[in-house]
């Protein structure tokens, strides 16, 4: 399975691209992509904890690109 989704707020743009996490306890990688090409690799067995860690990190990017904004 592969899965694509775009996430945007406050002008900033992030995709996620979601592979794997088939069945259940099955391995997968959950990848972040910003506008500035950076990209976060997430790796592991179980999609709920992944994406935990995903949404963690997701809000220190939105954290840190509206501190240098401001």
């Amino acid at each position: 399975m592969k899965k694509e989704l775009w996430y945007i707020q406050d002008q900033e743009v992030f995709i996620y691209t979601l592979i794997g996490f088939q069945e259940p306890g099955g391995y997968g990688e959950v990848h972040i992509k910003s506008k500035t090409e950076t990209i976060h690799i997430f790796r592991g067995y179980e999609r709920r904890k992944v994406l935990k860690e995903v949404r963690r990190e997701l809000n220190t990017l939105l954290r840190i690109q509206t501190t240098e904004r401001n």
